[in-house]
């Protein structure tokens, strides 16, 4: 990955005592290897997640991204400071943070253009520089410390072009812990929208690992076990899904290859994201359990007990509830 162009600017929020400062030239210093492996670091979070633009609503911050792709000297600067004006206005809230929006523009390792922009709070430190001459260590304040090894982006916008072509958009947020990126960030600034709404990505999720319980080449217990692993991902109390993380676990290693590849190709998500349970299959992973005499424990998929199948029937004998269930058995424990 290469940097070519590079421009930072502190942008508070709009109540804060600190007043926003917009940078009128390029840094005289900047370390290129170092802020690459900080956004390649970016990257690798479970927390960056593709996104669109919301239709209708990509007006001045797209265009500004795409002019900043293009845009040399002069040009790259005026149009990153609309862009940190933008976020200015965006930042309207309490608990929001005061920091730099670093925008920069490169080439990636498939040589195609992009627009990063990335938000980091600027935090007071110390540097100890020791002195000869009095043989001590002076301890000199540092107002503003971006990111040391150790310190981490908090917030990012990946915008990666093919020609004119905006190829795909990505954003991370490391400052939320429940899987999500904060509305100011995305959906206020960015005027995006994760790329599928979380109950869309639950649902193919299921229904793309059911489907392969049933015709993917995997022994029959095999398959038993992954349909039970399926099910108790879905009703755990996690809050997030990933079917990368998911396959590892429960797909054995000889149909690994086969899963990830058809899961690329139906377009079914592998990054991690929200857990959200829409309506239509809420009535399928949803469990009765049913305690008989003879302590015997049965339980079954709500949607069966519901249906007017014959595998399984709730019946009256006078007082009492009879469960009858034909099913075959698949194997025995």
């Amino acid at each position: 990955m290469k940097i070519d162009r590079v421009i930072a600017h502190w942008v508070p929020t709009n109540d804060s005592a600190k007043k926003l400062q917009l940078s009128e030239n390029y840094p005289s210093a900047f370390n290129t290897e170092f802020w690459v492996d900080k956004i390649e670091e970016a990257f690798s979070k479970k927390k960056c997640y593709d996104i669109d633009f919301i239709a209708n609503k990509e007006d001045k911050i797209g265009l500004l991204i795409r002019y900043l792709k293009n845009a040399q000297k002069d040009k790259f600067i005026e149009h990153s400071k609309d862009l940190a004006m933008l976020l200015y206005a965006a930042q309207n809230k309490k608990n929001i943070s005061n920091g730099f929006l670093i925008v920069i523009k490169g080439k990636n390792d498939n040589d195609r253009d992009y627009v990063c922009l990335l938000k980091l709070e600027g935090i007071q430190g110390s540097e100890a520089l020791f002195d000869s001459k009095i043989r001590s260590f002076n301890l000199r304040n540092i107002e503003n410390i971006l990111l040391t090894e150790k310190t981490k982006v908090f917030k990012m916008g990946f915008f990666e072009f093919d020609g004119h072509t905006m190829l795909s958009k990505k954003a991370m947020d490391d400052q939320i812990q429940k899987g999500e990126i904060a509305t100011f960030w995305l959906t206020t600034f960015l005027k995006c929208k994760m790329k599928d709404e979380p109950e869309v990505n639950t649902q193919k999720f299921y229904e793309f690992v059911s489907e392969f319980v049933i015709k993917g080449r995997i022994k029959p217990q095999e398959s038993i076990n992954l349909s039970l692993a399926l099910a108790t991902e879905m009703n755990s109390f996690d809050k997030t899904l990933n079917l990368a993380e998911f396959a590892s676990k429960h797909i054995p290693a000889d149909a690994l290859e086969e899963f990830n590849n058809k899961a690329t190709k139906e377009n079914v998500p592998m990054f991690e994201f929200e857990k959200k349970i829409p309506t239509t299959i809420k009535m399928k992973i949803e469990k009765r359990t049913f305690f008989l005499e003879g302590d015997i424990v049965v339980i079954a998929p709500h949607s069966e007990v519901i249906s007017k199948s014959s595998r399984i029937k709730i019946e009256k004998d006078g007082i009492n509830k009879i469960l009858s269930l034909r099913e075959r058995i698949k194997s025995v424990k």
